[in-house]
């Protein structure tokens, strides 16, 4: 199934997310350019020793809902105060534009983080990703296949799971995909459990998730919705599911807070 094209002209949805962000008190930067446009990142900071939460989207470009979530997350200020946020909500915008998953060169960017990226737009984010360590990633992402919400998670050992607390929050807007098998892989009640060697470092056709869980954080969930639904409720999703996960993992009873690095 095609997906839907997103509903505003990019430089619309870059230019707003700028405009929002300014207001919500983020510091706006750009670290690169591919083709016509200019890659933003929004960094608010938090209490001293906050935990420091990452949020990506609109790395495939047939998949608007996320940086349309993000955009209403910082416009209706709805992140909480007190922790550290980077948020990196644009990508891929030249596929963005396109509604299409790749780049114009044809590019998965969603498979390019490994050690030598193809595509500007995985060798700028690893660039600008550089030393940083995030306590929480969060990466959106929808599927054209997906009957309902699902997921992927990336836990270090010993770190509490936050699977259930996303797919809670998913319930109240959409239902769960079902699905035994998804992209190829096995799944339950909304979870993938990718096998043991889908998580090999060595991989060449890297995820962007993996790139996060190896170098960057020791906890990692690719959140996706069904491009098949309405646009407005895969966006209420994604927000529903950030703002959960957010309260879930900021809270002491559910995820012990770290001493400041």
């Amino acid at each position: 199934m095609q997906s839907p094209r997103i509903l505003m002209r990019v430089q619309t949805l870059h230019d707003r997310l700028l405009e929002a962000a300014r207001a919500a008190g983020f510091q706006g930067a750009f670290y690169g350019e591919t083709g016509d446009w200019s890659l933003p990142v929004f960094t608010r900071a938090g209490d001293p020793g906050a935990l420091h939460i990452y949020l990506s989207a609109g790395v495939h470009g047939d998949e608007p809902a996320g940086p349309l979530a993000l955009l209403h997350l910082i416009r209706k200020r709805l992140l909480p105060e007190g922790p550290h946020y980077s948020l990196v909500p644009l990508v891929n915008p030249r596929a963005l534009e396109a509604g299409t998953r790749e780049t114009p060169e044809g590019v998965d960017v969603n498979r390019d983080y490994g050690p030598q990226p193809a595509s500007a737009e995985a060798r700028l984010h690893k660039a600008w990703l550089g030393g940083q360590r995030f306590d929480l990633a969060l990466c959106l992402h929808e599927d054209t296949d997906a009957a309902g919400f699902y997921l992927y998670e990336l836990c270090a050992p010993g770190h509490p799971s936050l699977a259930a607390v996303a797919l809670a929050a998913s319930r109240a807007h959409m239902p769960t995909d079902t699905r035994r098998e998804i992209d190829g892989m096995p799944a339950c009640g909304g979870q993938v459990y990718p096998p043991a060697e889908a998580h090999a470092r060595e991989r060449t056709d890297l995820p962007e998730a993996l790139c996060l869980f190896f170098e960057h954080t020791d906890c990692c969930l690719t959140l996706e919705t069904p491009t098949r639904a309405p646009a407005a409720q895969r966006m209420e999703t994604q927000v529903a599911v950030i703002l959960s996960l957010i309260g879930a993992f900021s809270s002491p009873t559910v995820y012990p807070r770290r001493q400041p690095r």
